[in-house]
């Protein structure tokens, strides 16, 4: 990461606390839009991964391709909502990942406990979504 990007990154998470929600939502818009103005040529598959890597036997079941649903649980509302969630993507046939924030938003024990007894990931990403890297 540049020196640049890490001094906006380091700002960002310091003054975080008083930037009011829908500011905070509003830059993260923009630079979602930035992004995908940067690389919509190649979303959301780049044609230069098809190649199928030497002495691969391919995907299970002769599929063609593969994808990962992940989840970002940021605040209380949306653990709220993951039971939710992963009910919908079960009667869908998918099953993905829930990656929590626990030292800001503790995690439920009994949430945890449906989405693994229904065979859904549970992870950790960040302890405390205070943007400091390595996690405490």
């Amino acid at each position: 990461m540049s020196a640049q990007k890490i001094f906006i990154n380091r700002s960002f998470y310091a003054l975080k606390p008083i930037i009011p929600r829908f500011l905070q939502l509003a830059l993260r818009r923009q630079i979602a839009m930035q992004k995908w103005r940067k690389n919509k040529n190649i979303w959301p598959i780049d044609e230069s991964a098809t190649k199928v890597p030497n002495a691969w036997g391919g995907w299970p079941h002769k599929k063609k391709f593969a994808f990962i649903l992940m989840h970002d649980v940021d605040t209380a509302k949306g653990q709220a909502q993951s039971i939710r969630l992963m009910e919908l993507e079960k009667q869908m046939g998918f099953r993905s990942s829930f990656y929590f924030v626990p030292e800001r938003y503790p995690i439920q024990k009994d949430k945890r406990d449906i989405l693994l007894a229904n065979k859904f990931g549970v992870g950790v990403h960040g302890l405390k979504h205070d943007g400091k890297r390595p996690y405490p």
